[in-house]
């Protein structure tokens, strides 16, 4: 029997951890994060020990309320990108292909790492081909019109 992989779960637990990275890098404890901004010690510290969920909405408030990048919690470096442009014209697509791409990135450091069981890297493969199945199978007709239209 194979444990089944909670997404939701695992992005939760990556933001907790780049939260974590962020309060540690730029404050002397927790408390200085907290009391800064006025937010909730026992909803933070919970996030951080990873018994609250940080969904993708709370980690936007979270990057607003606190002057961290946009999608900084998600892993997505903004670059040269400036916080104002990207909050005025966040392009769905860009935000897409950023989000797959720090997938791709973390499951690489993580295979590279040697974090990644046999088992954990075969559910992954088994995971992307099925999606990419899935998705050209709900692309194709956009991409290949439909030979009966042609013929007709």
């Amino acid at each position: 029997m194979t444990k089944d992989i909670d997404p939701n779960k695992a992005a939760s637990d990556a933001r907790a951890d780049r939260l974590n990275s962020w309060v540690t890098t730029h404050y002397r404890n927790q408390q200085e994060f907290i009391e800064k901004f006025g937010l909730n010690q026992g909803e933070i510290s919970n996030i951080i020990k990873k018994k609250r969920v940080i969904g993708e909405r709370k980690a936007r408030k979270l990057e607003s309320q606190t002057g961290m990048p946009e999608m900084y919690l998600d892993g997505i470096e903004s670059g040269t990108t400036t916080r104002t442009t990207t909050l005025c014209d966040p392009s769905p697509a860009s935000i897409r292909y950023a989000k797959f791409m720090h997938i791709c990135q973390t499951i690489d450091n993580l295979e590279q790492d040697k974090k990644l069981s046999n088992q954990d890297i075969q559910m992954i493969e088994f995971v992307i081909n099925h999606a990419e199945t899935a998705l050209n199978d709900l692309l194709e007709k956009y991409v290949r019109p439909s030979s009966k239209k042609s013929a007709s």
